[in-house]
């Protein structure tokens, strides 16, 4: 999972540290499950840090292809 950041945005700054609480309960909960924060981008992690995106992909690939 990747996690958008508080971002620059005055209002997410306000509710953003408990949406970060549920949002690591959720990874907490199924197995082999992994949370990626992305500090510097808001909602559209996509556009913020696409690079980030694309290896978060590349690596769940890789481990996915790894196991037996």
């Amino acid at each position: 999972m990747i996690t958008g950041g508080p971002g620059h945005h005055p209002d997410r700054q306000r509710w953003y540290p408990e949406w970060q609480k549920l949002q690591s309960e959720i990874v907490a909960t199924p197995t082999r499950s992994r949370q990626i924060v992305a500090p510097e981008t808001g909602h559209h992690v996509h556009r913020d840090d696409p690079d980030l995106v694309i290896n978060a992909i590349l690596t769940a690939y890789r481990d996915a292809a790894s196991r037996p």
